[in-house]
């Protein structure tokens, strides 16, 4: 049952990567898979909250354990990525 959360989170991860991709102009390849993790952390806790909600809370534990390291990407990804575009201005 957890597995299927995680492809769902994945799922989103790839739209927010294709949505950003395509609506921003191309943007840095590391600003668009921070995004994307960003987006992954909020479906990830969302369905947590969900899971807790209808007392399931081992498997609320473990996704929200997921969305921890999801957000932790993210933000790894964003500052690589102004970094990177700090350095080439």
């Amino acid at each position: 049952m957890p597995l299927d959360y995680i492809v769902l989170a994945l799922g989103f991860m790839i739209t927010a990567g294709f949505y950003s991709w395509i609506f921003r102009g191309h943007a840095n390849f590391f600003d668009n898979l921070g995004t994307a993790f960003v987006f992954a952390f909020i479906a990830l806790l969302l369905i947590a909250a969900f899971e807790f909600s209808i007392g399931n809370e081992d498997l609320a534990n473990l996704l929200s354990e997921y969305a921890y390291f999801a957000i932790l990407i993210g933000v790894v990804l964003k500052a690589v990525s102004m970094a990177l575009e700090k350095r080439s201005n």
